[in-house]
């Protein structure tokens, strides 16, 4: 996939590509857990699974411009988070915070794929 459009909507479906910015598969690594990030239809609202960490979730993710921010619902562990982060061709960096486990600012990063 080509490089991606740096001024989206929260949809995602500006840019010409199939996919937007959005893409529909994240690869994310957050401290010990790797997660797959996989897009509902043509929504920003994503499947999440840690299983490694045996968790799962439902994200909603928001990109504008450059910047990231995703909303973590539905936590089967029960830690609910919010993740920020900058885009940057199909890589997101940030950090991220929940209401439980780790209520300070922790980094992670993802690789957005089709």
């Amino acid at each position: 996939m080509g490089a991606r459009s740096s001024s989206t909507a929260a949809d995602g479906n500006d840019s010409g590509e199939s996919e937007g910015p959005l893409g529909s598969v994240w690869n994310e690594v957050e401290a010990a857990c790797h997660g797959v990030w996989t897009r509902v239809a043509d929504t920003s609202t994503f499947s999440a699974d840690w299983a490694d960490c045996n968790v799962t979730a439902t994200l909603v993710i928001t990109i504008t411009g450059v910047q990231v921010s995703v909303t973590r619902t539905s936590s089967s562990d029960g830690n609910d988070c919010n993740y920020v982060g900058t885009l940057s061709g199909n890589s997101v960096a940030g950090t991220y915070s929940c209401t439980i486990s780790n209520p300070l600012a922790r980094t992670w990063s993802a690789t957005i794929t089709e």
